[in-house]
């Protein structure tokens, strides 16, 4: 009874990631031009699949890739690169990392439908344009 409870919430998620692998190897996700950067569909489909994910109750880690990348992408904004220039990105009090996923992987969807050569921009320029424009800093 509890392998058969194992695999029914196990095969979703398997056949989530094997969709994303399926989708992933019909383009490039790592441009080796640009120091292996992961551009911007490539990390629309990890969300994507970790969204799925979560919401069938199958991801047991807080920190997953997509949550991380993005986190990282306002981190390294947030405080104006150490100084070095101006604040750029300003997220109200209340917004979450899996606030932020959503807003991502939607608003890159939509940009992706509009230009779909916007799909092998890096994924952190894309997500800088995502959060600067959601929550941009007073001057």
């Amino acid at each position: 009874m509890k392998n058969m409870v194992s695999m029914k919430i196990a095969f979703p998620f398997a056949l989530a990631c094997l969709l994303a692998i399926l989708y992933l190897s019909t383009g490039p996700v790592f441009a080796q031009d640009r120091n292996n950067a992961i551009n911007t569909q490539g990390l629309v489909t990890v969300c994507l699949a970790e969204m799925v994910a979560v919401e069938n109750g199958e991801s047991i880690f807080d920190e997953m890739f997509c949550h991380g990348y993005l986190q990282a992408v306002h981190d390294s904004f947030y405080d104006g690169l150490e100084g070095a220039m101006p604040r750029k990105i300003c997220v109200p009090d209340g917004v979450t990392r899996k606030m932020l996923a959503h807003l991502f992987t939607s608003t890159a969807l939509a940009i992706i439908k509009n230009d779909p050569e916007m799909a092998d921009s890096h994924a952190s320029s894309t997500a800088y344009a995502v959060f600067t424009s959601a929550y941009p800093c007073p001057e």
